[in-house]
């Protein structure tokens, strides 16, 4: 994969063939790293070394937290199973609706709370719809202290080669379930 240099040092277009001897020599091309080809945009521009590089540590390293925010927002939404079994959506709307039948097992503790789980409908007690609540309030917990954790790390490296190496190691690591 090569990139084509503007004016500015910028990225302007990618093609996948060498473009050596295909277009006029002023145009200049650069090779993208095999390590930055999923990562090159058009704000990245010519390294030092010749080859495309991020246009700052900085940048790269927000690449990384967003695309390890894309992954919470997946474990966090992809829903979770109880300790027996039941399977529960965590799902924006359902978390909002699970958050709303705690609130109202908490003022009406002694009214049975129908429930569709992900696995069907279930009949709970107040106190099991506190506990579905503190489940699912659990995982996503977790799963936003796995996303700071992970963007701790790729914040302290000094490095292209260690903010990759570093998103490579974490991103399918330590999820809640």
């Amino acid at each position: 994969m090569w990139s084509r240099i503007d004016d500015e040092n910028r990225c302007a277009e990618f093609v996948m063939d060498d473009p050596e001897g295909r277009f006029h020599p002023s145009i200049t091309w650069v090779p993208v790293p095999d390590a930055l080809r999923g990562w090159a945009d058009h704000s990245y521009v010519a390294g030092e070394d010749g080859s495309l590089a991020p246009p700052t540590l900085d940048h790269l390293r927000q690449q990384a937290k967003s695309r390890i925010a894309a992954r919470r927002y997946a474990a966090e939404t992809g829903g979770l199973t109880l300790p027996d079994g039941t399977g529960l959506r965590t799902d924006r709307e359902s978390q909002a609706m699970i958050g709303n039948a705690v609130a109202l097992a908490q003022l009406e503790p002694d009214a049975p709370v129908a429930f569709k789980a992900a696995s069907g409908w279930v009949t709970l007690t107040g106190a099991q719809m506190q506990a579905v609540g503190r489940a699912v309030g659990a995982h996503v917990r977790a799963c936003f202290a796995r996303e700071q954790a992970i963007g701790e790390l790729i914040d302290l490296a000094d490095t292209v080669d260690e903010v990759l190496a570093t998103y490579d190691a974490e991103k399918d690591e330590g999820w809640p379930a």
